[in-house]
């Protein structure tokens, strides 16, 4: 029997971050979905999808606009997510960046989501979620 799919705390603190430096309140976002602050301080802790699954509505509840994943993305400061950040931003370049980052996602999530990263014949990339 597999795991039951999980989150790395760190992603969920990364997008809680986010959420703050937005204005939210990131704490009431947390309780809301159910995830106690000691499990999130946890560099090393896996957060089931069952509750992660709850943080982006509830903070869409306080949000209560349209974009909030672009905003929330672009008010994230750099370091956030750790090792992930430094791996993607000192690859050559960008498409190597892309990729360095898909092999280094089931950090991030575990047993549901995947991140590819291919390049076209014509050199184009492409990045897959699934």
């Amino acid at each position: 029997m597999e795991p039951a799919p999980t989150l790395w705390s760190n992603a969920l603190r990364a997008c809680l971050a986010g959420f703050a430096a937005l204005g939210l309140d990131a704490d009431r976002v947390r309780r809301d979905a159910g995830i106690d602050a000691e499990t999130l301080a946890d560099p090393d802790a896996r957060i089931p999808f069952e509750l992660t699954n709850r943080v982006w509505p509830a903070a869409q509840a306080q949000w209560g606009r349209p974009g909030l994943g672009l905003h929330t993305g672009h008010a994230l400061a750099f370091g956030e997510l750790g090792v992930l950040d430094y791996v993607t931003a000192s690859a050559a370049t960008v498409g190597l960046g892309l990729a360095e980052l898909a092999r280094a996602f089931r950090i991030v999530s575990f047993g549901a989501t995947a991140l590819t990263f291919a390049r076209g014949a014509d050199g184009a990339g492409e990045v897959l979620y699934s």
